[in-house]
């Protein structure tokens, strides 16, 4: 855990991929605070999916606010982890943050929302 706390950013992003890696669900503070206040996008981005590791479908709601953050990175990664949780509700924001990006970088969200409908049609089905 003090790795969160290194100095380069490039300790910090490896920690918190190991803690998803892990699932040590003692760090979701301390990633709840580097996904919203780390200066380094990738570092903000990696948290995103570490929490969706720990967290899951829980962490939808928190997960849909980075799909209108300023960096890019950190809402390509809120796509796709929204994507890999297949959570029927991030469809709506989804679709919204899709619109809202040039059509040349829409294809993350375009992945996320079809991930999602392939899954909510998969459970339709059993």
């Amino acid at each position: 855990m003090r790795l969160l706390e290194a100095s380069d950013e490039h300790l910090r992003c490896a920690a918190v991929i190991s803690l998803g890696k892990l699932g040590d669900r003692r760090a979701v503070p301390r990633l709840v605070a580097l996904a919203n206040e780390d200066e380094v996008d990738f570092v903000r981005g990696w948290a995103l999916d570490a929490m969706g590791k720990l967290e899951g479908r829980r962490a939808v709601p928190w997960l849909i606010n980075f799909l209108n953050d300023p960096e890019r990175k950190v809402r390509v990664a809120a796509a796709f982890v929204l994507g890999s949780l297949g959570a029927p509700r991030a469809l709506d924001a989804l679709e919204r943050g899709r619109a809202r990006e040039p059509w040349r970088r829409r294809k993350p969200y375009r992945r996320a929302i079809r991930a999602i409908r392939a899954v909510s049609q998969e459970a339709s089905e059993e």
